[in-house]
C-alpha cells in the first residue's frame, strides 16, 4: 500500500481516457485503504466511477503494480481503490498449504510457496523470488496423498516482505473446474487434508519447473 507522499503512476484503458495515464502524489489514504492522489504534470481524466486503472509505484526500490478502481475523478485529482484490497467477498482462513505457481511466458518455471490464507475466491501466499502483478497464472494446492487443486489466477499484487528476498503474493482465482471447487471446499473445512510445509518437510522456494526438496531453513513469516 502506497503511503502519503509517495509517487505513482496511474494508467486507464485508452477506451476511458486516451490521455489519462500518467504521475500523481498520493496525499491521504483512508481508513479503507482508498487513496487520493493529486496530478503531477498532467490533467486527472474525467472518467466515471468504477473505471479500472492500473497503480504503480515503489517500495525500497522494489517495482509494485496493483490493479485498481476509481472512486471518484475530477480536476482535483483521483480517488482510487486497490483492486487487491476489493477482494473479500468471500471468507478467507488462515491456512498454511504448500503450493506452487508458475507464470507462462517466463522463464521463471515452477515457483514454491506457502498460503498465508485462502478462500474461494483467491489466496495470499509468501514466495521466494518475485512474479509479475496484473498477469494470468497457474495455481496449485497440494494436497496430500492426492492431485493437487489447480485453477487460472490472476496476480493482484506482489510485496517483498521480511528478508531473503521473499515477497507476498496475492491471487485471484478465475477458473477452477467444478470438482476442484469441491476439494477446496472440503481443503477449507477439513484442514487435515493440507500439504503443509511441515508435512512435507520442505521450504516455499524457486524449483525452476523441477521437484527437489532441500533442509534449508524456513523463511521467516511475518503477517
Amino acid at each position: 500500500m502506497p503511503s502519503v507522499g509517495t509517487r505513482i503512476r496511474v494508467d486507464v484503458p485508452l477506451r476511458s481516457a486516451p490521455n489519462g495515464s500518467g504521475q500523481y502524489l498520493v496525499t491521504d489514504v483512508d481508513k479503507s485503504d482508498n487513496i487520493s492522489a493529486w496530478p503531477l504534470g498532467c490533467s486527472a481524466p474525467s472518467i466515471r466511477a468504477g473505471t479500472p486503472c492500473l497503480v504503480e509505484y515503489r517500495v525500497g526500490g522494489q517495482r509494485i503494480c496493483v490493479g485498481a478502481t476509481t472512486l471518484n475523478a475530477g480536476p482535483h485529482g483521483l480517488v482510487i481503490q486497490l483492486y487487491a484490497q476489493d477482494q473479500r467477498r468471500f471468507p478467507r482462513f488462515r491456512r498454511p498449504t504448500a503450493m506452487t505457481i508458475e507464470v507462462p511466458t517466463t522463464s521463471a518455471g515452477l515457483i514454491e510457496g506457502v498460503t498465508e490464507d485462502l478462500s474461494f475466491g483467491g489466496l495470499r501466499a509468501k514466495l521466494p523470488v518475485a512474479v509479475p502483478t496484473d498477469r494470468r497464472s497457474f495455481v496449485s494446492l497440494e494436497l496430500a496423498g492426492g492431485d493437487p487443486i489447480m485453477a487460472v489466477g490472476r496476480t493482484l499484487s506482489c510485496t517483498p516482505v521480511g528478508g531473503r528476498g521473499a515477497h507476498l503474493v496475492r491471487v485471484q482465482f478465475t477458473a477452477v473446474s467444478a470438482n476442484d471447487q469441491t476439494r477446496l471446499f472440503v481443503l477449507l473445512d477439513w484442514p487435515i487434508q493440507d500439504a503443509t510445509p511441515a508435512s512435507r518437510n520442505r521450504n516455499a522456494r524457486l524449483i525452476g519447473g523441477t521437484r527437489a526438496r532441500d533442509h534449508r531453513p524456513e523463511l521467516p513469516c511475518s503477517d
